[in-house]
């Protein structure tokens, strides 16, 4: 319904918050030591409400990463999807040394 777009947005923001939470314990059942920060990229880090409701279903500080990441992961993801070849080991080190560059990393 028109005029309850503040009410989805909010909707949303608080499902991926408690959606990274849930996936980060799931990765610290399993992993050591245990997380000391949320690493955040891509575009949706610059939406402050998404952060500060990340940060308290975490528990964690989060740490805001480019915002082209997400652009340069689904570029190599497809690049890899697109060529056999890709998936070698020096493709992937190829395309990591890329995208550290672009970031400037």
């Amino acid at each position: 319904m028109p005029g309850n777009e503040p009410v989805f947005a909010r909707v949303i923001f608080e499902s991926l918050a408690m959606r990274y939470a849930a996936a980060l314990a799931n990765l610290e059942k399993n992993a050591r030591p245990q997380a000391h920060r949320y690493h955040h990229a891509g575009g949706a880090n610059r939406n402050k409400l998404l952060v500060q409701l990340t940060e308290k279903r975490t528990g964690l500080p989060v740490e805001i990463g480019q915002t082209e990441s997400t652009t340069i992961g689904n570029l190599a993801g497809a690049v890899g999807c697109e060529r056999s070849e890709m998936a070698s080991p020096s493709a992937q080190e190829a395309i990591r040394q890329w995208a550290a560059r672009l970031c400037g990393l």
